[in-house]
């Protein structure tokens, strides 16, 4: 990739940066990204995984683009090692983390400013990422009955009050299922 003036954006360390930092997002969703379904079942790790990632690469690189190409990159790995759909979500939230980290120039440094915008553009990315699997686990606990795991899901969304019409909505299915609840 080229800039107009002849100069190479990319550089070979970046390059390689952004390689291990694929293989690094891959391998946190196919260990960490399970974990956090078999413990909770919930995808908790896998946000971590991801922007954990992605907020390295671009501390390392300064870059526009090399987050991008970490997400869709690491994400297309993991889907093809055998990871779960939910990934996709996790690609498309990267480019946007990458626009948004262009509101400081991609620097993160130790100043407020840069750490408060760093959270601010993660936090954003994550709920764009966690919106549509967040609602599919929710109608998964309706459809199975499977209050354990809607109550570990309520906890998560009071949690990340992101979601709050959808806790009413399922404590009052809960309490009409209150035999099932009360089994678990």
């Amino acid at each position: 990739m080229k800039h107009t003036g002849g100069k190479k954006y990319f550089t070979t360390l970046d390059i390689v940066l952004v390689s291990i930092f694929c293989a690094l997002w891959a391998t946190l969703n196919l260990t960490l990204g399970r974990l956090g379904f078999i413990w909770f079942g919930l995808p908790i790790f896998c946000d971590f995984a991801a922007y954990f990632t992605l907020l390295l690469v671009t501390w390392a690189t300064g870059k526009f683009g090399t987050a991008s190409m970490v997400g869709v990159i690491g994400s297309t790995i993991t889907l093809l090692i055998g990871g779960l759909p939910h990934i996709v979500g996790f690609a498309a939230s990267a480019i946007l983390f990458d626009i948004l980290m262009s509101a400081n120039n991609h620097n993160l440094s130790a100043k407020a400013y840069n750490m408060t915008l760093a959270a601010l553009v993660t936090m954003v990315s994550a709920y764009f990422a966690g919106s549509g699997h967040r609602r599919r686990l929710y109608e998964q606990a309706i459809r199975v009955g499977n209050c354990r795991m809607g109550i570990n899901l309520l906890g998560w969304m009071a949690f990340n009050r992101w979601n709050n019409k959808h806790i009413n909505n399922f404590a009052n299915h809960c309490h009409s299922r209150k035999n099932e609840c009360e089994e678990d």
